[in-house]
């Protein structure tokens, strides 16, 4: 068995310890508590939630993501009206707000702001065509004499080849795959010949019923183990060649490959169109696609390359002297435009700025749609969710933790008295967690109900810390109980309080064992328990009920002509009691007793010892 770590032991303890320690301080912790608490929940329930004035001291922005989505639907129509586009925003951002675990059911009051701004995007589609020269190939029979390319692709111009291209191009040469051979090595086996066997996987064996029902290894059926097969793909390892097709030579030719594409370039692009599938470059798109996000501004389509005077006027300066060289096309070799269309975009973006707890932070919007940023784990309402999580177990620990401490301190807070205020106290701590949760909750979307929580928090808490008072043992009760002659219950409350050996407790212990003592009916009993006694006059006063106890039993036991037991019973009594006149004079009648028994039976010694 593994031995386990010192430092686990020593937290064992330490946790152990902590219960006894907060066990033995509780009320008065429950009280420290209690009053923290309530103070918590009154500052967070009366914190005001914050304004806009100005330019105002705002979170960290949220992560940028790529995954921006439509939550409702927006009309394009709400960005001509200010107070259209207010009310919309609002309502975008509260359907945002609900995708979040623990949110509000209606967050629009939490917006403070709501601000539009237009920017201008560029668009430029190219439709691109190229030419190029490859070089193709095909079998040839016959004799032909070998050579190498009369022509140098790199020094002609697709756009204006020579006249009989594939006449003048046309040389013949050895196959380049077979080398001219005409044939080229098997792949499955290699150009062996022969492969793996595939049902013993080249081990020639396999394990096998004998025809006398034995089972053991036997040689592979498939290889007659070998341990390897013929392939049937080839002949003596070597294939037809697939390029020349056995002709071992090649006819090759120059022709010329067109293509054709699109070159799609945004600028700005990045942060500011990351919302738009159609805002990076190289996508496609449909105008009806670009129209759901963005205004056209201006257009203009030509069938050549555009140049930067027929950029449209309402294209800004700005915009033409940092990002014109950035949105051009990217042309490959051997390609040349067809046409080129620019489209000038306004894009909104709209933020909303919103408040959670004391902090103002910034949402935007994306396009007319406006695109709202996924739920990611950086926003203040996950982090609100996160913590209202956690809170929630450590709430959930307050009524377990509170029952653990009263049962750690013993038996006597589980007794007919206690138990109910026990009860009570964990009964408190559930309706003070379920106040707390609702305090933070509301406070942090900065509802004015958080306050009737708070003050709602302050009922179960007094009950809590009356109950805690009243469930403590205490020195006055158990002297009530011991003068009411109630000493099981006395002797509980005193065992919660403390052991017989604390000097502030000795002389409630020792009423409680005089009184029991003196409930004793057997000198002996009574003896016992006068031993524990600590204060001298509770001591004497039960040694004085031992010693009665002890006369009365031995004139019991000598009227019933027992002198023996009456002998042994006097000896239980104090040496002081046994001094008095009346134990003496008890004692002689027992020796005369005794001495007459001793004549009956003529026993001489026994009368001369008693006399």
């Amino acid at each position: 068995m593994a031995r386990r770590k010192q430092s686990h032991d020593a937290a064992a303890l330490l946790l152990v310890a902590g219960v006894f320690v907060i066990a033995a301080i509780g009320v008065y912790l429950l009280a420290i508590a209690a009053v923290a608490l309530v103070g918590w929940l009154v500052r967070l329930a009366t914190k005001r939630a914050p304004v806009l004035a100005g330019e105002p001291e705002r979170a960290a922005p949220l992560p940028v993501h790529a995954e921006y989505h439509s939550i409702i639907p927006v009309e394009p129509a709400s960005f001509a009206n200010p107070e259209d586009l207010r009310t919309a925003a609002r309502h975008v951002f509260n359907a945002w707000v609900a995708t979040f675990p623990s949110a509000p059911g209606d967050a629009s009051d939490l917006v403070r702001a709501v601000t539009s701004q237009p920017r201008l995007i560029g668009r430029l589609t190219t439709e691109l065509e190229g030419r190029r020269f490859v070089w193709r190939a095909s079998p040839k029979t016959g004799r032909a004499a070998l050579g190498g390319p009369p022509l140098d692709p790199n020094r002609l111009d697709p756009w204006n080849p020579p006249d009989q291209l594939r006449a003048r191009s046309t040389y013949f040469a050895s196959c380049w795959t077979c080398g001219g051979d005409g044939k080229v090595s098997c792949v499955p086996c290699g150009g062996a010949g022969r492969r793996t066997c595939s049902s013993c996987s080249g081990s020639g064996k396999y394990y096998g019923v004998t025809a006398n029902g034995a089972q053991r290894m036997l040689n592979c059926k498939e290889c007659r183990g070998k341990g390897s097969v013929s392939c049937q793909a080839c002949t003596r390892g070597a294939v037809e060649c697939s390029t020349c097709q056995k002709a071992k030579r090649l006819e090759c030719w120059l022709e010329i490959d067109e293509s054709s594409r699109q070159d799609v370039q945004v600028e700005p692009d990045g942060a500011m169109t990351k919302a738009f599938a159609w805002g990076q470059d190289g996508v496609r798109a449909s105008s009806a696609d670009i129209a759901r996000d963005a205004k056209v501004v201006d257009s203009v389509t030509h069938s050549r390359s555009i140049a930067l005077s027929d950029v449209p006027a309402a294209v800004p300066d700005g915009w033409r002297e940092h990002y014109w060289s950035r949105i051009q096309a990217q042309i490959q070799p051997g390609e040349r435009i067809r046409s080129q269309t620019f489209t000038l975009l306004e894009v909104p973006a709209t933020t909303v700025a919103f408040a959670v707890g004391s902090d103002v932070h910034d949402v935007t919007f994306e396009g007319l749609r406006m695109l709202a940023p996924p739920a990611n784990v950086g926003s203040p309402f996950a982090a609100r969710a996160r913590a209202l999580k956690r809170l929630k177990l450590v709430l959930a620990t307050l009524p377990i933790t509170a029952l653990v401490i009263y049962l750690a301190r013993g038996s006597y807070f589980v007794t007919e008295r206690t138990g109910p205020l026990v009860a009570a106290i964990v009964g408190s701590a559930v309706l003070v967690g379920v106040c707390a949760y609702a305090v933070v909750w509301y406070s942090t979307v900065g509802r004015r109900v958080a306050r009737r929580w708070a003050a709602a928090a302050i009922a179960p808490l007094a009950v809590a810390c009356v109950c805690a008072v009243l469930v403590e043992p205490s020195v006055a009760r158990a002297r009530e109980q011991v003068a009411a002659g109630h000493l099981d219950k006395a002797r509980f409350e005193l065992e919660a309080l403390g052991s017989p050996s604390d000097p502030e407790l000795a002389p409630v212990w020792s009423d409680l064992l005089l009184a029991d003592s003196l409930a004793s009916t057997t000198c002996t009993i009574a003896t016992q328990r006068l031993a524990t006694i600590a204060l001298p006059a509770q001591r004497a006063k039960a040694q004085g009920h031992a010693d009665a106890l002890a006369v009365a039993a031995a004139q019991a036991a000598l009227d019933q002509g027992h002198a023996d037991d009456a002998k042994s019973l006097l000896l239980c009594a104090s040496d002081a009691s046994r001094g008095t006149p009346a134990a003496k004079t008890l004692g002689s009648r027992i020796a005369l007793s005794s001495a007459g028994s001793c004549s009956i039976t003529k026993d001489w010694d026994c009368v001369f010892r008693y006399t």
